[in-house]
């Protein structure tokens, strides 16, 4: 089954971590930003509340965001999200990943929203 593309009207980029800390970087030296993998990806977007909230058992963190998107190889629940098409911008941390065995082309990604500094 092929997701209707309505449902995705969210703009999105996948952010990935940086490859590897320098050993070398000196105290107060500033880490590497997130690396932008993509940009320009549409997703749905669901904001959890109330009863609708997802608790991921294995991390106990409390997932604030639903994410439907089409499958992107590579995602960990190392990477994030920059939802673009919204003021403020909002950082999304992927706490765990999932496929929809109805639909093959699809994740979904469960996050929780990063503090505003954490651009």
């Amino acid at each position: 089954m092929i997701p209707d593309p309505g449902d995705y009207d969210q703009l999105v980029t996948l952010q990935a971590p940086p490859e590897a800390l320098s050993t070398e970087a000196s105290y107060g030296q500033e880490r590497p930003d997130y690396e932008t993998k993509t940009a320009n990806l549409f997703a749905a977007i669901e904001t959890l509340g109330g009863r609708d909230l997802w608790y991921t058992a294995q991390m106990q963190h409390q997932a604030t965001h639903k994410v439907r998107m089409r499958k992107y190889s590579g995602i960990t629940t190392r990477w994030r999200l920059r939802w673009e098409n919204i003021t403020p911008k909002r950082t999304l941390q992927i706490e765990s990943i999932t496929e929809t065995p109805q639909r093959e082309d699809e994740m979904v990604l469960f996050c929780v929203e990063q503090a505003t500094g954490a651009a």
